[in-house]
């Protein structure tokens, strides 16, 4: 097994600062690094993987996914917890009472907590409860999250995969 650092880079807009990116490192075994070292680049990007991947070499399919699903996690993170979600409030008020009346939230779990600077700032300091709720909402997972800020996660999978690979040949 080796590890090779990949960067993962979405873009949202027309400029660098509309996106996100994110560095990860990543463990490959022997047979995907030679394959890797193959393409004989110091940066392979998405489109060289891709282009072996049609060529023939299957030994690159598990990292392709591994990677992809590493971005696709990536842009559900920027849409689920940085974007401005203008409907946030309206969505959240309706899940709360929804997991108040199946039993699922109750506000006990963060009566001792204050607020958090990452809540979003349209949310009112008066809606405490709701900030309390939101808070709980964010500890779980992404479809759990997605289901209750009002985001369709599929919608992230139509974002075009990229990534770039730094190997040292």
């Amino acid at each position: 097994m080796a590890k090779i650092k990949v960067n993962l880079k979405a873009f949202y807009g027309h400029s660098d600062s509309c996106g996100s990116n994110k560095t990860i490192e990543v463990e490959v075994s022997e047979n995907e690094l030679n394959a890797l070292k193959k393409i004989d680049k110091k940066e392979i990007f998405t489109e060289n993987v891709v282009m072996a991947l049609k060529g023939g070499n299957i030994i690159l399919k598990t990292l392709h996914d591994k990677l992809s699903d590493a971005f696709y996690n990536m842009v559900e993170e920027y849409r689920l917890f940085k974007v401005d979600n203008e409907f946030l409030y309206e969505n959240l008020e309706e899940s709360m009472e929804d997991d108040i009346r199946y039993g699922l939230y109750t506000s006990e779990y963060y009566d001792d907590y204050e607020d958090d600077d990452d809540d979003y700032d349209y949310i009112d300091d008066d809606e405490e409860e709701l900030n309390k709720y939101y808070r709980w909402v964010k500890e779980h997972d992404h479809e759990f999250i997605a289901e209750r800020v009002g985001l369709d996660l599929e919608s992230c999978r139509n974002e075009k995969v990229t990534y770039k690979i730094l190997l040292s040949l």
